[in-house]
């Protein structure tokens, strides 16, 4: 078992750098050194942490069962939908192998996975397309005499066209905006121009009126 002790050092020699926010937390007769590096929410961290923290749940309950291990909190929301994975000196020393080894990669390179990143910010952009942005498109595209309810068009061929096709220019060109956790793709005028063009070519029915 892991000695309290490495633990409080291991973390305050990486506490200087952020990837290791160490205080005095308690729960019940435990106190908890909480790793920095997958601190996220909505109103805090970023994609980076949020890819991080699943890659680490992902690396630890490939040796033990993450509902049974004892030392280890994870998805406790601490207000405003906050996440963050937090160890005390109860982990098993495999798991806390697992945990110093992600601390020591994370010194050099702040992602854990490059691959668990990427597809991350393309699950983040799915999920604000169907939330918001789809809305927003189509008041674009309005703006641009277009009714897009007239193209018979749902949300996820729309953006089946847009990712999948090179309607708007070439997609390895779209660009992905993130603001705190949430990730959605940027869309300048051309390419909206472009989009609208395309869509009332293959859909003249879409096409509104022009007031006189």
């Amino acid at each position: 078992m892991t000695t309290f002790n490495e633990i409080q050092n291991f973390a305050k020699e990486y506490n200087n750098d952020g990837i290791i926010y160490y205080g005095r937390y308690f729960h019940g007769d435990k106190e908890y050194v909480q790793l920095g590096f997958t601190l996220h929410g909505d109103y805090i961290g970023s994609t980076v942490e949020k890819s991080n923290y699943k890659v680490l749940l992902e690396l630890i309950s490939e040796v033990c069962d993450l509902e049974t291990l004892n030392g280890l909190s994870y998805s406790q929301s601490m207000g405003y939908s906050t996440y963050q994975i937090e160890i005390t000196n109860d982990l098993p020393n495999d798991v806390w192998e697992i945990i110093k080894d992600a601390i020591e990669s994370i010194e050099n390179y702040p992602l854990l996975c490059d691959d668990s990143y990427e597809m991350q910010q393309l699950e983040d952009c799915e999920s604000s397309w169907f939330s918001w942005q789809y809305q927003d498109i189509s008041s674009e595209l309005e703006d641009r005499n277009l009714d897009i309810d007239q193209t018979n068009l749902d949300e996820t061929e729309l953006l089946y066209l847009i990712t999948d096709n090179n309607i708007i220019g070439d997609y390895n060109q779209l660009e992905i905006t993130e603001v705190n956790c949430e990730s959605y793709y940027s869309f300048t005028n051309e390419m909206l121009d472009k989009l609208a063009e395309y869509l009332i070519k293959k859909y003249p029915n879409c096409e509104l009126q022009k007031a006189v």
